[in-house]
């Protein structure tokens, strides 16, 4: 398992989301969603609390996530202090996979 710790990006261009993010507890688990239609960037992946969008992996490393995200290997997101986010991977973990038999 590996892990990415990054600062969340576009937090100032969401409404509400410094708030959201300065009331959410560090540790909750947050969302990666895939924006292939993003104008600026076909890898971008945002950042979402049930409907809200928070934020954004930022760009330097978004074509690296969306290739995990796609392959699976992505096992969570979760907020840490601030506006950080650790991205929890591993390459044969699948999310909910129970294999104990």
């Amino acid at each position: 398992m590996g892990i990415y710790n990054v600062h969340i990006a576009g937090v100032k261009f969401k409404p509400g989301a410094a708030d959201a993010l300065d009331a959410m507890e560090d540790g909750i688990e947050l969302e990666l969603r895939l924006e292939p239609e993003n104008k600026f960037d076909p890898t971008a992946v945002a950042i979402c609390y049930g409907d809200q969008q928070v934020g954004y992996v930022p760009g330097y490393i978004s074509e690296k996530i969306t290739n995990k995200i796609k392959t699976n290997e992505i096992i969570g997101a979760f907020k840490e202090e601030g506006h950080h986010l650790s991205i929890h991977y591993g390459e044969t973990s699948v999310k909910g996979d129970n294999t104990d038999g």
